[in-house]
């Protein structure tokens, strides 16, 4: 009997955990396959995809393909009031759980208007952490940051292939690592990207 109720709480355990486990978004349909990735269409989609990384969904996204099917307006309530938009993958863990690790294709799409008001959190851009897959072929134009360390417009820090993207706007980092495209490159290959955003802060990067 005693062996009976170890393996009855074993299963509640399980069942429970199973339960509180997030599913990856759907988005705007997809799988995350290479063939048919997530799509996204919309700023909804895109802040719950930001959400789900942010969450601890990080470790979900290698292998995973993300596309944009639109440009994506950021300069609307609730995105751009008060800290503005929350990065995708915070690093709040210290941990790949809440960082980016997969494949992001802007498909020659522009994110307008992005507004970041955080000048004490670190890991500031459309994307906060990077940590590994690839990112190509996005615009982000007229976008307007403030942030503390690690400050860039597409990311703030990245270790990812990123290839066919540009940059436009005003971004401010209040301590180190400011960049017009990415405040802090780990190692990674940059090809055909270029910045005209208006770069401050204490030191910066050179992208």
């Amino acid at each position: 009997m005693k062996h009976v109720k170890q393996i009855l709480v074993t299963l509640a355990f399980f069942g429970l955990s199973m339960s509180v486990m997030a599913q990856h978004p759907g988005l705007g349909g997809g799988n995350g396959a290479s063939g048919t990735p997530y799509l996204i269409d919309n700023a909804a989609h895109l802040k719950e995809l930001a959400d789900y990384v942010n969450g601890g969904g990080g470790d979900d996204t290698p292998g995973k393909y993300y596309k944009l099917t639109a440009d994506i307006d950021l300069g609307v309530a609730p995105y751009n009031t008060g800290a503005g938009w929350n990065p995708i993958g915070d690093y709040s863990t210290s941990s790949t759980a809440t960082a980016f690790q997969g494949n992001f294709d802007g498909n020659g799409k522009v994110v307008k208007n992005l507004t970041i008001n955080r000048p004490t959190k670190d890991y500031v851009g459309l994307f906060g952490y990077i940590d590994a897959g690839t990112i190509k072929r996005l615009g982000i134009e007229n976008c307007n940051i403030v942030g503390y360390s690690y400050a860039g417009c597409l990311a703030g820090y990245n270790k990812a292939p990123t290839t066919m993207c540009y940059t436009t706007g005003q971004i401010t980092g209040n301590r180190s690592y400011t960049g017009g495209l990415i405040g802090y490159n780990f190692a990674a290959p940059i090809t055909n990207c270029y910045s005209t955003a208006n770069v401050s802060g204490n030191f910066t990067g050179n992208l």
